[in-house]
């Protein structure tokens, strides 16, 4: 039987030159920028901290994908574009994700499949996110304590404008917590705009509240890991302020053989690449501190 996928692509010659393609280039990842995201968890162990939050009924005799290689797969992902599970069933044989899921890139074993992963979502509890990762408290006319206020009073041509903020900070002083704080709200705003169009979070397709509730941890999961490269490694460079999707592409979008042996694996990245400089300089700030 003929292998279609070996048979090479056709296109339109350049005056003398023939135009062709083929799917022989060996072990390529379009996505090498992801390195420096994988120094960016080892620093933060924010993959490995993730999973240790969540509970695993499995049996340990039959699993085949741990917990954080599998929550690893899916931020990576998610931070790299792929918001679909139904993408991890080509980027389970991408040597760079072996990679960012601590498995290796000539592992035998492939990565969790999109059932797997779906798997996964819908087994959380909601206690385990509640408990972990948020604690409310309130209380109005009942409070047992005194909480201070902060009071912003100004007179505009409008007429006088009073502003009232109720805080637990004891250190700063109402301008540093009212200028500071609260007004910057409104560039949280901005930040959660941008996890929802840069990095999915509004992706809530599960049929389970709680499945929904953990796919917005996993991307916020993504977002601590980008935010945290750009406001370290990318201070002081041209993407300082870049949004989650330009430092996508220019960072991470970055084509890439790798090769392996005994001793190392080696990313040969594109020699076209036209973001060089800031990549070296990202590499090496994460890498040296």
């Amino acid at each position: 039987m003929t292998d279609c996928n070996a048979e090479p692509l056709l296109f339109a010659s350049l005056k003398s030159q023939k135009m062709v393609a083929d799917f022989a280039g060996g072990r390529l990842t379009s996505d090498g920028g992801g390195l420096l995201l994988r120094e960016v968890d080892r620093k933060l162990k924010l993959t490995r901290r993730l999973a240790a939050c969540l509970s695993d009924p499995r049996d340990p005799g039959r699993v085949i994908h741990d917990q954080h290689t599998m929550l690893a797969q899916r931020v990576f992902g998610i931070a790299l574009g792929y918001e679909d599970l139904n993408d991890h069933d080509t980027l389970r044989s991408d040597p760079l994700f072996s990679i960012l899921a601590e498995r290796g890139p000539d592992s035998e074993q492939p990565l969790a499949s999109s059932p797997t992963l779906c798997r996964l979502e819908n087994r959380v509890e909601a206690k385990s996110l509640i408990r972990r990762f948020h604690e409310i408290k309130y209380a109005a006319a009942t409070w047992d304590r005194e909480r201070r206020v902060i009071v912003k009073a100004e007179r505009l041509p409008e007429g006088p404008n009073v502003r009232f903020v109720i805080t637990n900070l004891a250190e700063p002083t109402p301008e540093q917590i009212y200028d500071g704080l609260y007004i910057a709200r409104g560039d949280m705003e901005n930040r959660i705009k941008e996890q929802q169009l840069g990095l999915f979070a509004d992706r809530t397709s599960c049929h389970k509240f709680i499945a929904n509730q953990f796919r917005l941890l996993l991307a916020s999961a993504a977002y601590v890991l980008i935010d945290h490269l750009r406001r370290t490694a990318l201070a002081r460079t041209d993407l300082r302020s870049a949004q989650v999707e330009t430092i996508r592409l220019k960072l991470f979008k970055v084509a890439a053989r790798i090769i392996t042996s005994v001793r190392r694996v080696v990313f040969h990245l594109s020699s076209s690449y036209p973001y060089q400089p800031v990549f070296r300089l990202v590499a090496a700030r994460l890498v040296s501190t």
